[in-house]
């Protein structure tokens, strides 16, 4: 019989090529040396390569046969397999969440704000008091993949409930059980290429318009206080405003 260099598998005398892995055969029944591996012949008493003496049993060589090598008997190979296996469920598990999951901002929470309009000289000139409500509690999980409300409409709209201007509009914020709101606007945050916009829409047709100063959309969103310049219509001496959360629940 010939055994394969290769593979180790074992062929017959008149191969000429491994019947498992298409080697060619060189030797007929071979000997490996135990310190390098390599097949001797039989007619040989120490290997070519090493010098190791091959091992004999009363003279004659000790014959043992190999079984042909496979790959699954190789357990490292297992091991390699199983940590690339890993990384690359976990490399498409996390474009799995970038791309389709969302993140929840806090301006997505009912808040209590202060809303004041200043003057040239940065002076506060009207102070109003609004509970900020979301329509839509889903819109909370709106800026996320391509599936999302956010890749479909750049605007997220809110209800501002206004309780007043001044020390009674603060105290009425802060008694809602006893103080009903005097008005129900209709506020929205607009992502523009250039300016982030905050508009509240008040009854016919008057629209007051907050240009933020805060230019990263992700913190215009989801920032408890903000500022910019103000179009308040019909009052001129307003330029300025500066937005501040008191709560949110």
């Amino acid at each position: 019989m010939k055994i394969c260099p290769k593979c180790n598998g074992i062929n017959s005398d008149q191969a000429e090529f491994c019947r498992l892995c298409g080697a060619q055969l060189q030797y007929k029944l071979t000997i490996r040396c135990p310190h390098c591996g390599r097949l001797c012949s039989l007619d040989r008493k120490r290997c070519p390569n090493c010098g190791t003496q091959l091992p004999t049993t009363n003279g004659k060589p000790k014959l043992k046969l190999l079984s042909p090598q496979s790959w699954l008997g190789d357990k490292k190979l297992f091991v390699k397999l199983g940590v690339a296996l890993l990384i690359i469920v976990g490399i498409l598990s996390l474009v799995g969440v970038l791309s389709n999951s969302t993140y929840i901002f806090h301006a997505s929470a009912v808040r209590k704000i202060q809303l004041s309009y200043q003057n040239q000289h940065r002076q506060t000139v009207l102070s109003e008091y609004y509970d900020v409500r979301t329509r839509n509690r889903d819109y909370a999980n709106y800026f996320g993949g391509k599936h999302s409300y956010w890749h479909h409409q750049r605007v997220f709209k809110s209800t501002a409930y206004y309780y007043g201007a001044g020390k009674r509009g603060y105290d009425n914020l802060w008694r809602q059980r006893r103080a009903r709101p005097l008005a129900k606007y209709s506020l929205s945050q607009q992502i523009g290429p250039q300016q982030n916009v905050t508009l509240i829409e008040h009854p016919r047709h008057l629209t007051v318009k907050l240009i933020s100063s805060e230019r990263d959309r992700m913190k215009f969103l989801d920032q408890y206080n903000d500022s910019g310049t103000c179009r308040y219509p019909g009052k001129s001496d307003i330029r300025y405003y500066r937005l501040r959360t008191l709560t949110q629940y």
